[in-house]
């Protein structure tokens, strides 16, 4: 078995094989914390595939998939606003990711990015709603975007404030594209 590990001395992404005791592979990455609003999140999040043989890392900006047997990058795709969440399609080929949304008056709106490990391809869908953690129905059919609070203002993550203000909108989003 392979132990995948951050170092937070050394900023490495270290595999580490438990069974030989012995360092597979390591990987540098940037470790900092970002801060948005009332949002706050550490990086590089990091997530493995159903299959276990990719990790997908991603930072505020930067969305990287390695293969986790040799820590080579198989893909790497930067966004242009922040990065909110991110999700494994259960296809096990798409990942889906929530940016930091934007207003234009009264009106928000959040950028969902689909990509696609299989074909390099991405596909981007608008939501007029305040960006948050998605939740993926078991099926995949659709997402549903539940912001616990979204006014003019916010940038994401839903943060949570005393006032009332805001509203709670929750948008369901097709992901059968």
């Amino acid at each position: 078995r392979i132990f995948i590990t951050v170092s937070s001395d050394f900023g490495k992404l270290i595999a580490y094989d438990m069974n030989n005791k012995t360092i597979e592979w390591k990987v540098d990455i940037d470790l900092f914390d970002l801060i948005i609003g009332d949002w706050q999140s550490s990086f590089p999040h990091i997530n493995v595939t159903e299959d276990k043989q990719k990790l997908v890392l991603t930072d505020s900006s930067r969305l990287r998939v390695l293969s986790a047997d040799k820590g080579e990058t198989l893909h790497d795709l930067t966004v242009e606003r922040s990065i909110i969440d991110v999700d494994l399609h259960p296809d096990g080929d798409r990942i889906i990711i929530t940016l930091e949304n934007t207003w234009e008056g009264e009106t928000p709106s959040t950028e969902i990015v689909l990509y696609s490990m299989g074909t390099r391809t991405q596909t981007t869908i608008e939501v007029p709603n305040c960006s948050d953690e998605l939740v993926i129905a078991a099926a995949g059919d659709v997402a549903l975007l539940a912001p616990t609070r979204c006014a003019p203002g916010d940038s994401g993550g839903g943060g949570n404030d005393d006032d009332d203000d805001g509203y709670d909108p929750v948008s369901v989003i097709d992901l059968t594209t």
